[in-house]
């Protein structure tokens, strides 16, 4: 598997001062996400008659998801809208140029929910087939190959799919008889099948729908919390991301030493791990290289659960390849991780070792969503904005200033 690792940030670029929260970018530009096509705002009227709303009402934004350089939009009428890497055919356009601004993806339509991950997407249509487009050299798509899938393609002999859950290079889905499966690399034994051998068809997992509250997935591990309130991990395990209290990778699902009874929920990130409990306050496990999990150092990797600085009265958290973030009862985002490009809206390209308070009012945001280059964030109002790299155009900004990021949280044009 293809690693990313990111080099160690020498030096800083600090704002004199941090610009408005969710500011219009200076220019909103109109050239066309791909040579010969051009944008249309979610919601305007095109010849297809697609992305409009009853009686012309402009559709709105459902839910977004971002992956390791690109970023989706499903919107309420269930269309499709992208920008950024195009290498691997991960947006589902007929080329694999890169797309610089939001673009609807021609084709799909009638879409439930939407999963971006590391080069790859995939779709649940209402109908519950689910449709998959990108990279699938470890057979995370479920295809029963390995090649690329350049549009969005249904996966053959899957259906009434319930949910999806994403991880780096696997998949695991249930569907709607309760039942689990999981394809592509299982080298970590993230698949939980008891092996390492990769799958390129989902194949059932040895999980029991009735028994469980919560799956949750990482970039090669996963955790499953069960009704009885007992939490079971599997996979990859040199970081101690399962919170076992040891490394070494899991082939077969095991317990969790952890009271299962004070969670409320789990977070599964890239090498990391993260509870938040019923009290509002936050525990973590595993990687800490960038100071992921916010224990003020870059050092420390946890093999249990440990209480994590600032890490209470905490409503939400969203988890990035190497960054978190977590939303206060009291409107405040906070961040902490690797800051390339400036993914974590501070104005700056610092690494952050420890939860730092990020320069924008949170009272109105209704959902953050971290990838491996970049974060956006959706506002009650349905204004989206977007922080860090912009190299491919995954931020939906036309860059016509030839800004390779953007450094604070800057609202999108749609």
């Amino acid at each position: 598997m293809k690693k990313t690792f990111f080099l160690p940030l020498t030096v800083c670029i600090l704002f004199l001062l941090f610009t408005p929260a969710c500011s219009n970018p200076a220019s909103s530009g109109t050239s066309p996400a791909n040579p010969g096509e051009t944008p249309i705002s979610p919601g305007e009227d095109d010849d297809s008659g697609s992305g409009g709303g009853e009686d012309g009402e402009k559709a709105k934004i459902l839910s977004v998801s971002a992956g390791g350089s690109h970023t989706f939009i499903l919107m309420d009428d269930g269309t499709l809208w992208a920008s950024g890497a195009n290498g691997s055919g991960q947006l589902g356009l007929p080329n694999t140029a890169s797309a610089n601004s939001i673009t609807q993806v021609p084709d799909i339509s009638n879409v439930k929910a939407v999963y971006a991950s590391n080069d790859q997407t995939l779709a649940i249509k209402t109908n519950g087939t689910l449709w998959v487009a990108g990279s699938n050299d470890q057979g995370q798509l479920g295809m029963g190959a390995t090649r690329t899938v350049t549009v969005f393609t249904q996966v053959p002999g899957v259906s009434g799919v319930k949910a999806v859950y994403p991880g780096w290079t696997h998949t695991l889905i249930v569907t709607n008889d309760g039942t689990f499966y999981g394809t592509g690399r299982n080298a970590e034994g993230q698949l939980g099948l008891a092996n390492t051998t990769n799958k390129t068809t989902f194949v059932p997992v040895p999980i029991i729908e009735s028994e469980v509250k919560g799956v949750y997935v990482g970039a090669d591990h996963t955790l499953v919390l069960k009704n009885n309130n007992t939490l079971w991990a599997v996979g990859r395990n040199d970081y101690g991301q399962l919170g076992l209290g040891y490394t070494g990778n899991q082939t077969s699902f095991i317990q969790v030493p952890f009271d299962g009874s004070s969670i409320k929920a789990v977070y599964a990130a890239g090498h990391h791990t993260l509870i938040l409990k019923n009290n509002e306050t936050l525990v973590a496990a595993g990687a800490n290289f960038y100071g992921q999990i916010g224990l003020g150092d870059t050092t420390n990797n946890q093999t249990s659960f440990t209480s994590v600085p600032e890490g209470y009265n905490i409503k939400d958290v969203y988890t990035g390849y190497g960054h978190t973030m977590i939303l206060k009862n009291n409107g405040t985002l906070w961040a902490t991780g690797v800051d390339t490009n400036g993914k974590l809206g501070m104005g700056s390209a610092c690494d952050i070792f420890t939860f730092t308070q990020v320069p924008i009012n949170g009272s109105d945001i209704k959902a953050v969503y971290p990838g491996f280059t970049h974060t956006l964030l959706l506002k009650d109002d349905g204004t989206l904005c977007a922080t860090g790299s912009n190299s491919s155009g995954q931020l939906g900004f036309v860059n016509e200033e030839n800004e390779t990021s953007k450094y604070t949280f800057t609202e999108v044009p749609l």
